[in-house]
């Protein structure tokens, strides 16, 4: 607690008590992130016991400043839920969005980044609560002191440092799961992003997809069975459509098809042609023959084999140009009975659905 000039008034920390069994613990944060011993914790009061203290600190305050704050917000509201206690509601401001901004930063900054960029040193020790509320307000005072700003200044420069909690919730987290709810819907019913990221959460749906895939045809040719078939990240982040319609295909076949090398056992190699190979037809019409050289590269035995996309498009009969078909009846197999989503955001939204599907 500072007054306007960051004169320390009140500063200290409130342990708490996490009610949970010792085998609940992380053990990664207690090795590396709490300050104390685990018993220290334990012998300290629960949430609910320092909920009135918590109250009278936010609200006596005229502004709370924080870094990161969405997350500290979250836990809040997660224990005032847990212990059936009202919802502490109060609006907040986010010192690593007004430094992007004031600083023109591409990228987030840390606490100590803030302090180091601005010539200023830290204090305490990294993760204890109170040091790092402390050297959130040196980093808020060289923010102002170094680009001669005041606090309205700032605050009225970076609209989106401002966040608050209500009813349970924060406000920049629902908006982002509402953004995120809109784009599972809207690649569910077919409207895709041509362009997207394995990384973002584009492609955390994508991977939902390609997980769950199962084969959309009567009749199953099995030349790609048992096979776990890399395609190269720039092929697949290209295009959302054709790369969902690639998986079907493969899958129809038998294959799967995985995002990384190592767990790979055929690796699809450079780029396709622009013309649809040529392929032979047999006497069964629901079966391509593959070239001798193809079908030795898909069964060398153990091992990473390598096959070009000419060759992956001959097996499949398609070529690239084929695969856009629309994509909205294959992510049905996300609301399949045994599917699997590990994303727990994009779960969630499936599993909204699919109750938004058993009241209709």
């Amino acid at each position: 607690m500072t007054d306007e000039k960051f004169v320390v008034s009140e500063q200290g920390n409130l342990l708490v008590n996490p009610d949970i069994i010792r085998s609940k613990w992380d053990h990664f944060v207690v090795r590396k992130i709490l300050t104390r011993d685990i018993c220290d914790y334990e012998k300290a009061p629960l949430f609910s016991e320092r909920y009135d203290r918590i109250v009278k600190l936010i609200r006596s305050s005229d502004r709370i400043f924080g870094h990161t704050m969405a997350g500290d917000a979250r836990a809040l509201c997660s224990e005032c839920r847990r212990y059936g206690l009202p919802s502490i509601d109060f609006t907040f401001y986010d010192i690593k969005e007004i430094y992007k901004i004031v600083g023109n930063k591409s990228s987030n900054t840390s606490v100590t980044g803030i302090l180091d960029d601005l010539l200023v040193s830290a204090s305490g020790t990294a993760h204890d609560a109170q040091a790092d509320a402390y050297n959130t307000m040196l980093g808020l005072k060289a923010i102002i002191v170094h680009f001669r700003k005041r606090v309205t200044d700032l605050i009225a420069m970076c609209p989106q440092s401002k966040d608050s909690c209500e009813g349970y919730e924060v406000r920049s987290q629902v908006i982002a799961r509402q953004q995120k709810e809109k784009k599972v819907r809207d690649i569910i019913s077919g409207n895709a992003p041509k362009r997207f990221k394995l990384l973002s959460f584009e492609g955390k749906i994508f991977a939902a997809f390609s997980d769950c895939v199962m084969p959309n045809r009567d009749v199953v040719r099995k030349d790609l069975d048992g096979k776990r078939i890399y395609i190269p990240v720039s092929y697949v982040e290209s295009d959302f459509k054709r790369s969902v319609n690639l998986v079907q295909e493969i899958r129809n076949h038998g294959g799967v098809v995985v995002h990384t090398k190592k767990d790979s056992n055929l690796c699809v190699m450079g780029r396709p042609s622009k013309i649809k190979p040529d392929t032979e037809i047999d006497a069964n019409p629901n079966r391509n023959l593959l070239s001798k050289t193809a079908y030795a590269k898909i069964n060398v035995g153990s091992g990473n084999a390598e096959i070009s996309f000419d060759e992956l498009f001959s097996i499949l009969g398609v070529s690239s140009e084929d695969l856009g078909k629309d994509i909205a009846p294959m992510f049905e197999c996300l609301f399949g009975e045994y599917a699997y989503i590990a994303n727990k955001q994009v779960r969630e939204v499936v599993d909204r659905m699919k109750s938004e599907r058993a009241g209709a």
